[in-house]
């Protein structure tokens, strides 16, 4: 999952260097800066997919916040163009955003579904795509060792399973569940 983000993040740092290149006039300071700042976000992002591991993220984080900055002083100074310097805030901006969800992920050992009285039905450990199928390996009811195979035809019909409320909820829940997560790993 982290994986994704790192590519986003690619992918934006492409973006801002080539909308630097084009739309700059000449080798300029904010070429130069820009373009550096692509070139390092790239490279975080592949040694952080490279060795799995989000400790990347927070460096980009600041080339991002510097990246967002050095247009505004850019456009406060007549630098650069108008809109030149908001394509870069908002990539810049693109950037700090994706880059800190990364540090934010952390792989648990597991995850539990629970019933009403809060007794745990199935303990979830790992979850992959192996050829066309969703593969889980589960714990069920405690003590039944199992691997659950779901087939791209019974996730097709699992979409119908799917209230709007679900859809609707599902950045919120997200949120929840991240609070949630970091008050219990902090407490630790």
């Amino acid at each position: 999952m982290v994986n994704l983000f790192y590519c986003l993040l690619m992918l934006s740092s492409v973006i801002l260097g080539i909308l630097s290149l084009v739309f700059s006039k000449g080798a300029s300071l904010n070429t130069i800066i820009m373009v550096t700042g692509s070139i390092l976000v790239i490279g975080l992002s592949i040694i952080g997919m490279i060795k799995k591991t989000s400790s990347p993220g927070k460096t980009i984080i600041f080339i991002g916040i510097f990246l967002t900055i050095w247009p505004i002083i850019g456009l406060a100074s007549q630098y650069i163009s108008m809109s030149l310097g908001i394509w870069e805030i908002i990539l810049g901006l693109s950037i700090i955003l994706t880059a800190f969800i990364p540090t934010q992920i952390f792989r648990a050992p597991f995850i539990s579904a629970i019933d009403r009285s809060g007794d745990t039905l199935t303990t979830v450990s790992n979850i992959k795509c192996k050829n066309d199928d969703i593969v889980v390996k589960a714990v069920l009811l405690g003590s039944m060792p199992s691997t659950i195979i779901i087939k791209p035809e019974e996730l097709w019909k699992m979409l119908g399973l799917i209230e709007n409320n679900v859809l609707s909820n599902i950045i919120r829940l997200l949120f929840i569940g991240w609070k949630r997560t970091r008050k219990t790993t902090d407490n630790k």
